[in-house]
């Protein structure tokens, strides 16, 4: 058989079926290197049996799923033991073994009938109606002529051959939703469309189940790899995938595996917007910034000083008038303030520096009230809202508003190891509102969506989510 196998250029690897240790590390080390595994076990049906027990075990050992049984072809030549119907072998999860034996034994065990002229019949395990056994595909004549009906691996044409996987998922709008039938759970939305059309392509069912803690999936600090959540479920073998909008991020990377991401979305805050008759006495004030009304208050303090000190100091009079120009500092600020609100003055400076200056000013207010006025129609005609902060380090430097998260999801989890210092207080942030309400860590969506409702309260999520009413400001995160 080695020379065969060489002559066809066949990598060929011989192991005695009673050295198990060695026979362990052979296959080990192989399905740590290559992509599929191709095995002919020439031995008793038992010691076969318990070669394949065996082989499913390597998955512990390697820490990894490495699909063995999907990914590996058997070919069985059992020299003694006929073979039962109802042995380990039929209910096991291998899909391409096929069994070398003599007819007699088919005949005892699985009573499939052959030619006396038969020298070896060839069976090869297949999903049925009745359940999984052993189909007659091909025999071997005393003329050592191989004859085959079918092929002795067709289930490699059947994807995973109707496999039943536990599939865990969690809600989140609009990929799954659940709603309850006649006392069991239906579950419906983009994320259960692929998941249907996966099952359909590749043949397989499905039996959804959800995580006992409701969380996404975060490493339990000091735990020594142990995980909360869907991913929790996947990293201790208890379901076979993840079928949900669930974020890729490097810490879960490490302990599952994920396909390409089949949609992206941005980080956002939904806060509720500001009443705006709460803030309605402001309209006037809020036209300018704060740092541009303080410019102007000073500007029209220190010019009361400046035109104030010219009129005491400048001795040169342009025109002599019976009128004099207040020389003290509240006359002066007064005809300033006068001309800031276009009332004019009564008297002119009588020096000529002072007019000079009493010029700029007049200049500088009519600039100041064309900006002010064009501002003001223009807040009046088109509301504007204006959220309280626009930066993560605003949101996470202010009081006004609490914020939160899902508890045990990917943005806790950011927050806690990132070296950002924003993300750092915000974590800190967090951790203190949740010692007073558990809530803005709650694993519930609409629980953060109801705070936002009642105001003051910001949540952190994605974009998509907040697409729920017309009562929301969106602030993209950086």
């Amino acid at each position: 058989m080695a020379d065969m196998a060489s002559r066809l250029f066949l990598k060929v690897q011989l192991c005695n079926t009673a050295d198990t240790e060695l026979l362990q590390k052979n296959i080990l080390q192989y399905f740590e290197t290559s992509v599929d595994f191709q095995a002919v076990l020439i031995t008793s049906y038992s010691t076969a049996q318990d070669i394949l027990r065996m082989t499913l075990n390597l998955e512990k050992l390697l820490g990894k799923r490495i699909s063995v049984t999907g990914k590996s072809k058997w070919l069985v030549f059992s020299q003694t033991g006929y073979v039962s119907r109802h042995s380990w072998l039929m209910n096991s999860q291998y899909d391409n073994v096929a069994i070398i034996c003599d007819p007699s034994d088919l005949r005892r065990g699985l009573r499939i009938q052959t030619s006396a002229y038969d020298m070896l019949a060839i069976t090869t395990l297949l999903y049925k109606s009745y359940g999984r056994q052993l189909s007659f595909v091909g025999t071997v004549d005393q003329a050592w002529n191989l004859q085959l009906t079918s092929d002795v691996f067709p289930n490699v044409k059947f994807g995973f051959n109707g496999r039943r996987f536990i599939v865990t998922t969690n809600m989140w709008a609009p990929y799954v939703y659940r709603r309850e039938v006649n006392g069991t759970f239906e579950y419906y939305g983009f994320c259960i469309d692929l998941a249907n059309e996966l099952s359909r392509t590749l043949n397989f069912s499905i039996a959804f189940t959800e995580p006992p803690d409701g969380g996404w999936g975060a490493e339990i600090p000091n735990s020594n790899g142990s995980w909360t959540g869907m991913v929790g479920q996947v990293v201790r073998q208890e379901v076979d995938m993840v079928i949900a909008p669930i974020g890729v991020t490097g810490a879960r990377e490490r302990v599952v595996d994920f396909t390409f991401a089949f949609f992206y979305d941005d980080s956002a805050v939904i806060m509720k917007k500001p009443d705006p008759e709460k803030s309605k006495w402001r309209t006037y004030i809020d036209i300018f910034r704060q740092e541009v009304l303080m410019c102007i208050a000073a500007a029209l303090i220190l010019g009361a000083v400046v035109i104030m000190a010219l009129e005491k100091a400048v001795t040169f009079v342009y025109i002599p008038s019976p009128r004099v120009f207040a020389k003290t500092y509240a006359g002066s600020f007064w005809y300033l303030m006068g001309a800031m609100l276009n009332q004019g003055g009564r008297d002119l400076p009588t020096s000529l520096a002072g007019r000079m200056f009493i010029s700029s000013w007049w200049l500088f207010c009519l600039v100041v009230a064309g900006t002010y006025s064009g501002n003001l129609i223009a807040v009046l005609t088109v509301s504007k809202d204006k959220p309280p902060f626009d930066t993560l380090e605003e949101m996470a430097n202010q009081d006004e508003y609490r914020f939160g998260t899902l508890g045990n999801s990917m943005w806790t989890t950011l927050f806690e190891t990132s070296p950002r210092p924003e993300f750092q207080a915000i974590h800190h942030k967090i951790q203190g509102y949740a010692a007073k309400d558990p809530n803005v860590l709650h694993q519930d969506p609409d629980v953060h969506l109801s705070l936002v409702k009642q105001g003051g309260y910001a949540y952190i999520a994605d974009k998509g989510l907040f697409q729920v009413g017309s009562n929301i400001v969106f602030k993209r995160t950086e």
